[in-house]
């Protein structure tokens, strides 16, 4: 198995940097329309509403980027493990083939690799689609109505966040192929104990529910279910934090708007934003767990195959 030589590192690297100075300069340029825009309607660099957007793109653009990080990685490792030439198109390499291809460690890595950027694009998407709302919210009914921005700045911003929102929109579709990449991977490597071990990972749906039974099912999930609710887990990821969130931001926010120090735009982005980074993040924890059940589970399979060629060679 070769390594990469100098040329294809100082491809890879080029294209990161390349990315890199992109996603900076897009920002840097969105930021400029931003700051052009509050500071036309307020002559006041340091107002709320402009640290709030300033920081949500910021975030958003970096979150992007470090998904595309994280892609390239994976892809970079499906090349050293498939003995691939980095000048084959590294840049439109299909996702779906380097998380159908590999073996063993890097097969693993790959997936956890993509698994990271498909949580990243979550983010920005969230970013993103917050702004969406509170852009055409704020600027539309406030700024286009009084006539105070012109229609090139309008066109501008707009077209920069429906690029980054298309951008980051791929992280949901990645997600589902990590579910089923993450399926097929237990599958073959619950296979490699020879029938000793029952394979029950059968599609990425059925997984999902395997990997949640383990070390989720607690007081909260009998309670939930004694109360009817069936499908359990989408309340307790998706709409408890949604439901908190919206409760804490809605009424700061209202709070805040009778002062006269915020919009409903800002509301709304705000709203949506905090509730998918709370879901997330509790998907980021529930992963982290499964991964470490995963390789403990892989590690007593391949000590039991071991264990069991130990004993067939000692009878012989």
């Amino acid at each position: 198995m070769r390594g990469l030589s100098w040329k294809e590192h100082v491809l890879i690297h080029f294209w990161l940097i390349i990315s890199r100075i992109v996603t900076v300069g897009t920002a840097a340029i969105f930021l400029f329309f931003v700051d052009y825009v509050f500071l036309y309607h307020r002559k006041d660099i340091f107002s709320s509403a402009f640290v709030l957007y300033a920081v949500t793109i910021l975030i958003a653009f970096d979150c992007v980027f470090f998904g595309m990080f994280f892609i390239e990685g994976a892809k970079r490792r499906w090349i050293i493990t498939n003995r691939k030439d980095v000048f084959e198109k590294i840049l439109f390499l299909p996702v779906d083939k380097i998380l159908k291809k590999g073996s063993g460690y890097f097969t693993s890595r790959i997936v956890d690799d993509c698994e990271v950027a498909s949580g990243l694009y979550t983010y920005a998407y969230a970013g993103f689609l917050g702004f969406l709302y509170a852009f055409f919210i704020d600027f539309t009914f406030i700024s286009l109505l009084n006539a105070k921005i012109s229609l090139v700045v309008f066109v501008s911003v707009a077209f920069l966040t429906i690029t980054g929102f298309i951008l980051s929109r791929k992280g949901r579709e990645l997600g589902k192929k990590v579910l089923e990449a993450r399926a097929g991977t237990s599958q073959k490597v619950v296979e490699l104990a020879g029938g000793i071990h029952t394979v029950r990972v059968l599609n990425a749906e059925q997984y999902m529910m395997e990997r949640m039974k383990g070390e989720w099912k607690n007081l909260m999930v009998k309670v939930l279910s004694q109360l009817g609710f069936n499908n359990w887990m989408f309340f307790l990821y998706e709409g408890l934090p949604r439901f908190l969130s919206s409760v804490l931001i809605t009424g700061l926010g209202g709070y805040y708007i009778l002062l006269g120090k915020f919009t409903l735009g800002r509301l709304i982005a705000m709203r949506f934003i905090f509730s998918r980074i709370l879901s997330s993040s509790t998907r980021f924890i529930e992963h982290a767990v499964q991964l470490q059940n995963y390789m403990g589970a892989r590690e007593r399979v391949y000590s039991l195959i071991s264990s069991s060629t130990e004993f067939s060679g000692s009878g012989g």
